[in-house]
């Protein structure tokens, strides 16, 4: 994982605990709160799986380009060597 994916889990992470706890302290029924903190919940669930599916389908991006580039290289070098010959 790279510094910038554990940033924004940290960043993310800090925001949903800091609202839950803000929801705790806030002067509500017990009802109420629970249901204001399962809504958090769930709403940062979803980000994150979605943050989640962004990042994979970039790396997948990013590994075909690679896979190509690594390709087109041995590609050349096989020319440049035939020539040699």
């Amino acid at each position: 994982m790279n510094t910038i994916t554990k940033q924004t889990l940290g960043i993310l992470g800090a925001a949903a605990v800091g609202t839950a706890v803000g929801i705790l302290f806030a002067p509500q029924k017990g009802k109420s709160t629970r249901a204001k903190i399962k809504s958090q919940a769930t709403g940062a669930k979803d980000k994150l799986k979605n943050f989640s599916d962004e990042a994979k389908k970039k790396l997948n991006s990013v590994s075909e380009k690679f896979q190509n580039k690594k390709n087109e290289t041995i590609s050349e070098i096989h020319t440049e060597l035939d020539a040699l010959r």
